[in-house]
């Protein structure tokens, strides 16, 4: 189930805390939460302008590409398609293979229920969320989290900055995510502070990279574009267990062609 959050997280794409999931993962572990500066610290001045810029963003819709990479096998599946999604919790995620269009990558976030269409065994899963009390909690990566609560939760490392680029890797503090990656790498744009590429490693190395090129912030969105999936004709509905509930201008023209450094 984890492989879905990743997916989840990026159709959000707004969030500053790219890495947010489950609470109290860990098994009750805590963490010291480390100082916050927005005015002396330059990591936490990027993390706090990007938390700003993420809050006017109400709906957004993006290209992307999904690009997976097994060490093991040797192979590199390649996935491109659109994310769309409307604060608070509602999202889609559209994707399909490249040069085999019958594989796909399609996820639907209803704000109650999550679809993950899995075409191999041609099966529907549905995962109910675990809603809690305060709503606004929901789905941090889709609605927007603290920058503080970013730091908190993970080892933040800004590795470079350029004029158009900003490069931080993401580091696991507790146990459970440490369990499910070894590292991720966030890139910012450096004018407009909206991510443009995510990848991480999980712990056989295996890479997952989301590359997004084109995020169109606003765009005009019904809370009906986001219903539940009809179920095409010989596939099965397939529940599965409940999801927990998460805690918590330009000036110019950046280069056409984007090079991440590593």
């Amino acid at each position: 189930m984890r492989k879905l959050w990743w997916s989840l997280l990026l159709i959000g794409f707004t969030c500053p805390v790219i890495l947010a999931q489950q609470p109290g993962a860990g098994g009750g572990a805590t963490i010291q939460s480390p100082a916050f500066d927005a005015t002396s610290g330059r990591l936490d001045a990027i993390l706090m302008s990007w938390e700003q810029a993420m809050k006017p963003i109400q709906t957004a819709s993006a290209q992307c590409t999904h690009t997976v990479v097994d060490k093991v096998l040797k192979d590199k599946e390649v996935f491109e398609g659109t994310a769309q999604f409307m604060k608070p919790n509602l999202a889609i995620l559209d994707l399909k293979m490249k040069d085999r269009p019958q594989n796909v990558e399609h996820v639907i976030c209803t704000g109650t229920f999550v679809y993950q269409f899995v075409p191999a065994s041609q099966v529907v899963k549905v995962y109910e969320i675990k809603t809690g009390a305060n709503q606004d909690n929901f789905l941090p990566f889709l609605q927007g989290m603290k920058a503080q609560d970013a730091k908190a939760r993970y080892d933040l490392r800004l590795v470079n900055e350029d004029k158009w680029w900003i490069y931080m890797d993401i580091l696991p503090r507790l146990p459970a995510d440490k369990a499910d990656f070894k590292k991720a790498r966030l890139v910012l744009s450096s004018q407009t502070f909206l991510p443009r590429e995510l990848r991480f490693w999980d712990v056989n190395g295996n890479e997952n990279i989301w590359d997004i090129p084109k995020i169109q912030p606003n765009v005009a969105l019904k809370r009906t574009d986001f219903g539940a999936p009809r179920l095409p004709t010989g596939w099965k509905w397939e529940k599965v267990p409940l999801m927990e509930n998460p805690t918590a201008p330009r000036n110019d023209v950046p280069p056409r062609v984007f090079r991440p450094k590593q």
